[in-house]
């Protein structure tokens, strides 16, 4: 499903409705989110957890309970549209860093050049990101003599056997003064 984003408990995370992108213009559309129905509208005030800003849906942190179909209705003087976005919440596997429900394919190209990249950071406002991204390979810190390193990607330049794994990227986020970890 385009419009599905799977996402960690206890984690930050920010999602964008796509039919938004490049869209400026605030004022000349009223945007409201729902979860699960249309009765209730996402508050927009920052103090809540969950909340909303124009096109973005703030999770601070992710919650299990945050699974489900979330509506997205852009109105303007003479037309509506609506956007659905699914939200799917795991918890990490236990007695690990990670869980398979969220992992990327493993690397197990030997003896080439392999890219990866920290996927759906764009709509996190870059002023609030702490440091630099962080790379994980089965859990553990991978070596920065290992690769080289392009804003939001790794490059390994010559894979072998044991670069065989998971890997992970994180970054901190910081909201009114908490910080909040962002795996993918």
């Amino acid at each position: 499903m385009p419009n599905s984003h799977r996402v960690l408990a206890g984690e930050a995370e920010v999602v964008k409705c796509p039919s938004t992108r490049g869209t400026e213009k605030y004022n000349e559309y009223e945007v409201t989110w729902y979860k699960n129905n249309i009765s209730t509208p996402i508050p927009i005030e920052e103090r809540h957890r969950v909340h909303s800003n124009f096109e973005f849906l703030w999770f601070l942190p992710v919650s299990k309970d945050d699974s489900g179909t979330y509506i997205y209705v852009i109105q303007r003087t003479n037309s509506c549209f609506i956007c659905n976005l699914t939200i799917t919440v795991y918890e990490l596997d236990s007695g690990h860093c990670f869980t398979n429900s969220l992992t990327y394919s493993p690397i197990n190209i030997r003896g080439s050049a392999t890219k990866l990249c920290c996927p759906r950071l764009d709509d996190f406002p870059i002023q609030n990101l702490l440091k630099e991204i962080r790379w994980y390979k089965d859990c553990q810190p991978f070596p920065a003599n290992k690769y080289t390193r392009s804003e939001k990607c790794i490059i390994i330049t010559y894979t072998l056997p044991e670069d065989e794994g998971h890997y992970t990227c994180q970054i901190t986020y910081v909201h009114n003064g908490t910080q909040y970890k962002v795996s993918r």
